[in-house]
């Protein structure tokens, strides 16, 4: 099967998903439609084409935008035809070339981004591109478009590949690791996932602050600055230099396998965003005990499947060893995940959906 993705960010989850889909066989394109750039396998190819209406490259940035859609329709009008292709949460990018795609392929899917609400103008357009899609393809249940749309809609997962490396950590790579850290395995150890709001992560670190001190003194945590901008790296580092406890600030980037060791060696996970992030997963994976900050929204699957999944009430209220019950709930939690979120797992889903057409 011939399947060509239209993308405007290639991201993990997109990288992922052809590297599976190309291991299932399957002959997979991808194709910019910012840099006009066609790659298929190790190569790529140029595919920009010439423009009667470049000078408006000079102009104000709704007339930029009608060159960029004339060039993006003679793109698409010169590719080979495919089986499918996938608009990857490009929607808006591909409002005004939606029968270029359609001529070139057997159907087109959508994977659905995030965006603002279409302005009155650019609603009729979005509805145009939806319903001439086959299906329109989510990563979670919190799209208004789902119900809107419920025939043609199916959810996927981002897969992810993270499962991979925790699966390989040692027990001689928690010690190594703690060892250099300079991580005491005596403390409860957690790792948690600044993500969301900066106001909400900053309102967290003052909440933890009012733990017993007897308890931050036999704390550590972990804070992994992966996702933030200037600004809310200044903030976040602000506060917890006016604070006294015992934490770790990591701000570089770093390698899978280091990601994976911080999860293996916390105790327990924080989550205080799970929206469009692989932090719920990977903790629930790594057997984490794993606590949601408040009011943070997670996929209804999680309660579906039985995933244990903890309040932030309760790990302010409980320190020390686990239970044996949590304990045995923390390790059924990583068969039910990998049943979802696994590389394999979610692109068994898309296959499915790819046997539907």
């Amino acid at each position: 099967m011939k399947i060509l993705f239209l993308y405007t960010r290639f991201d993990k989850a997109l990288k992922e998903k052809v590297k599976q889909l190309e291991a299932h066989n399957a002959e997979v394109s991808t194709l910019s439609l910012l840099e006009y750039k066609l790659k298929k396998g190790d190569e790529t190819a140029d595919l920009e084409p010439a423009s009667k209406l470049e000078f408006l490259e000079k102009s104000t940035a709704r007339l930029r935008l009608l060159n960029r859609i004339y060039k993006r329709k003679k793109m698409v009008r010169s590719l080979e035809d495919y089986d499918i292709i996938d608009l990857y949460e490009c929607e808006q990018s591909a409002l005004f070339i939606v029968d270029e795609i359609r001529e070139k392929c057997y159907d087109y899917f959508i994977t659905c981004g995030y965006h603002d609400t279409p302005s009155l103008l650019l609603k009729p357009f979005y509805s145009y591109l939806y319903n001439k899609a086959r299906f329109l393809l989510f990563n979670s249940h919190k799209n208004a478009l789902m119900d809107h749309y419920a025939q043609k809609s199916r959810l996927i997962y981002d897969g992810i590949p993270l499962f991979d490396a925790i699966d390989k950590i040692t027990q001689e790579d928690i010690f190594k690791a703690s060892y250099a850290m300079g991580f005491d395995l005596d403390k409860e150890i957690t790792y948690v996932h600044l993500q969301g709001a900066l106001a909400k992560q900053l309102a967290f670190i003052e909440e933890l602050l009012t733990l017993p001190q007897e308890r931050l003194r036999q704390s550590t945590f972990i804070f992994y600055l992966n996702a933030h901008n200037l600004q809310e790296r200044k903030a976040v580092k602000a506060l917890l230099e006016e604070k006294n406890f015992d934490y770790l600030l990591i701000e570089v980037l770093i390698t899978a396998k280091q990601h994976a060791l911080l999860y293996k060696i916390a105790d327990k996970s924080i989550i205080l965003s799970a929206q469009n992030n692989s932090g719920l997963p990977a903790s629930c994976y790594a057997q984490n005990h794993t606590y949601l900050y408040h009011d943070t929204f997670i996929d209804p699957i999680y309660k579906e499947k039985d995933i244990f999944i903890d309040t932030f009430e309760n790990f302010k209220n409980h320190a020390g060893e686990e239970n044996s019950i949590i304990a045995d709930l923390c390790k059924a939690n990583q068969a039910k995940v990998a049943a979802l979120f696994s590389p394999s797992a979610t692109i068994n889903q898309y296959i499915e959906v790819l046997k539907e057409v």
